[in-house]
């Protein structure tokens, strides 16, 4: 291990072969970098107090400590660090902390690494034990345990071996490093570079400057890029990173500094959204009726290319001369099918890896919890087609997080489940938990979505159904995933996996400028959802969100939605012993997006009235000894028509019982 970390690796370009007369000078190279290395061991224990900064405003700190310790008969080196955020995000003050405790050996490798974190209501606690060319890890959250294991390599390292490895080389300038670093913050192990680029005069405040040496870091596996200046004696003392489009910045302080910091409340950072952010240069009607988009995308650094995923829902179509890039966008559903390949699958041998790690559950999608569990059946019933049961999970998700904020930073699944409260990644995580606990491969996916004039940072999932993947939208909950989301990133969420699956996402976020060319809307969008039924005295249509009582021996023919202008939902005759009676059909429209009645409807010649405390117009005609009685009543993304024919004699009592009776909040 020491070895590994003391001898300079060069740099990732290839590398040219060593000849023999240079042997000597590497050992002797090695050797130096050792005695520098001691030296930093001699400086234990050692404090450094940071203040954090994102985006030009004080938002944090972090305490770190490391020190000599024996346990269980051995010398290891012990990194203890605490911190705080507080950041402000679409006008909520979300507030994050966490606490890692690690041992290493003194050559760098590490033995253990504890780490809590609170991102949500509750903590989250991780332990992880390194063992025989094993990461072995525990990860609690919301008072269950997932245990899970991680092959690493004899060479990783944690925090004290990248410094150690670091503080050795900062005398010699242009000295490179690579290396293997365990990353708590993404549970898996992460491609390290360095490099030294020599002294430089920082001016640390008004009036005083120091000379710091100035080391370059890569993380390659998530693109991040990061400047770090230390003191003589190795200390951080600046540094300097951008993170999804966020400026982040730390700066060595006094404890008694940051104890003002920590024990404060005023320090909050920018809203951390809106770099992300990428305004539209005109307003898109009906967004969530798009079918096909075409989008110009551009980097923001200069001579950048850009990469953005390709796959099935977004292809590239040419990159220009400018280095911009057109991509064309689809929302895509599968065909109608009644084949058996629709059939929920089990996480067996017989599928491959990705699949499998679809259906798994993780510390952050527990959908193997009997609450997941419980909600998930209760959901799809009886149904046996995986994409009714997904859109039919995706409704629910949408209508049962109740608590829509952003106060959240971030909610496993049963988190969610149990709090009902978070923004589009918490909808996500529980749509992904319920979709897996019943036996469909789902996935987190991370990107842009176009709303209100913006492309904003969002989250919403992928489904697997007969061997393609589908976009849904817990947030929208409208049975598909509509053009204008751009994906950046595609995850399982599995343990270990978050340096792969979140550098994706970092490339993009607050990198990227959108701007749409073409733009084709649906005419009418009629989500296949399972359709309504009886429910004893009632119908009730879960997909469409409407309920009513009907008399008793009403005859009913329920139907599942088609596409047109309209969509038949219900057919119900009822015929009474006196001989009043009615003929009911339900068709639903979808709203206008301005918020206007549909212009196919004569909304200008009902009578404003109200439904279960939606707005509804309502016609009566009379046509001899017969009337016909319509409601029209506006719900959510849907426009409902309640039409009454062949009314007679005293059924118009009854017709207004049943309209007294529509729920739309069941």
């Amino acid at each position: 291990m020491q070895d590994a970390i003391a001898t300079q690796r060069g740099s990732r370009s290839r590398r040219p072969a060593i000849q023999p007369l240079h042997l000597c000078l590497i050992a002797g190279l090695a050797l130096a970098l050792h005695g520098r290395s001691q030296e930093l061991l001699d400086r234990l224990p050692r404090d450094e107090f940071l203040i954090v900064k994102m985006g030009g405003q004080d938002a944090g700190w972090t305490q770190r400590r490391r020190e000599i310790v024996e346990l269980d008969g051995r010398r290891l080196v012990r990194s203890h660090e605490v911190g705080g955020i507080r950041m402000m995000r679409l006008g909520s003050t979300v507030e994050i902390s966490g606490e890692t405790t690690s041992l290493e050996l003194p050559g760098g490798g590490p033995v253990s690494i504890e780490s809590v974190s609170s991102m949500s209501a509750r903590e989250t606690k991780t332990t992880v034990s390194f063992a025989e060319g094993r990461a072995n890890i525990a990860t609690t959250t919301a008072g269950r345990t997932q245990n899970s294991t991680q092959r690493i390599d004899d060479s990783v390292i944690g925090p004290f071996g990248l410094e150690r490895a670091m503080v050795a080389r900062l005398d010699q300038p242009g000295a490179e490093f690579e290396g293997q670093l365990w990353m708590a913050d993404v549970g898996s192990v992460v491609e390290v570079w360095a490099k030294v680029v020599g002294k430089e005069e920082l001016e640390l405040e008004p009036g005083r400057s120091a000379t710091l040496t100035r080391v370059e870091f890569e993380i390659e596996k998530l693109g991040m890029k990061s400047t770090t200046w230390y003191d003589a004696e190795g200390r951080e003392t600046r540094s300097h990173a951008t993170v999804a489009g966020i400026v982040m910045e730390t700066r060595a302080v006094t404890a008694d500094e940051l104890g003002r910091m920590r024990d404060g409340k005023e320090a909050v950072s920018g809203d951390v959204f809106a770099p992300s952010m990428v305004k539209e240069a005109s307003f898109l009607p009906a967004a969530r009726r798009s079918e096909r988009a075409v989008l110009r995308v551009r980097s923001r650094e200069t001579g950048a290319a850009v990469e953005v995923l390709e796959d099935a829902r977004q292809r590239r179509l040419r990159t220009l001369e400018d280095g911009s890039a057109l991509f064309e966008l689809r929302a895509v559903t599968p065909a109608p099918t009644a084949g058996f390949a629709r059939t929920p699958l089990a996480a067996d041998e017989s599928l491959d890896a990705d699949l499998r790690a679809n259906l798994a559950p993780n510390s952050a999608i527990q959908s193997d919890a009997p609450r997941i569990v419980e909600i998930a059946e209760k959901i799809v019933g009886d149904e046996t087609d995986p994409w009714i049961r997904a859109q039919l999970i995706e409704r629910w998700v949408e209508r049962n997080v109740t608590d829509k904020n952003f106060d959240v930073g971030f909610a496993s699944a049963l988190e969610v489940a149990e709090d009902r409260a978070g923004d589009c990644s918490e909808h996500a995580v529980l749509l992904a938990a319920l979709c897996r606990a019943a036996r469909i491969p789902c996935r987190v996916v991370m990107g842009l979505l176009y709303i209100g004039g913006i492309w904003g940072g969002h989250a919403w999932n992928e489904v697997w159904i007969d061997g393609e993947w589908y976009a849904l939208d817990g947030t929208l909950g409208l049975g598909r995933a509509d053009a204008l989301h751009l994906a950046f990133s595609k995850m399982t969420l599995a343990d270990g996996n978050g340096a792969a699956e979140f550098g994706a996402l970092l490339t993009g976020l607050g990198k990227l400028d959108v701007e749409v060319l073409e733009l084709s809307i649906a005419h009418s969008l009629a989500p296949s959802l399972a359709r309504g039924r009886i429910d004893g005295d009632r119908y009730v249509d879960e997909a469409f969100g409407v309920s009513f009582r009907l008399p008793e021996g009403a005859r009913t023919e329920v139907l599942r939605p088609s596409g047109g202008i309209g969509f038949d939902l219900l057919r119900a005759h009822s015929r009474q012993d006196a001989g009043a009676g009615w003929r009911l059909v339900l068709r639903g429209y979808e709203a206008d997006a301005e918020g206007d009645w549909p212009e196919f409807l004569p909304a200008d010649e009902g009578e404003e009235t109200s439904v279960d405390g939606r707005p509804a117009l309502h016609f009566a005609r009379k046509v001899g000894d017969e009337t016909t009685l319509r409601w029209l009543v506006r719900s959510g993304p849907n426009v409902f028509e309640f039409r009454f024919s062949d009314v007679e004699g005293d059924a118009r009592a009854l017709v207004e019982a049943v309209i007294a009776s529509v729920d739309f909040d069941r």
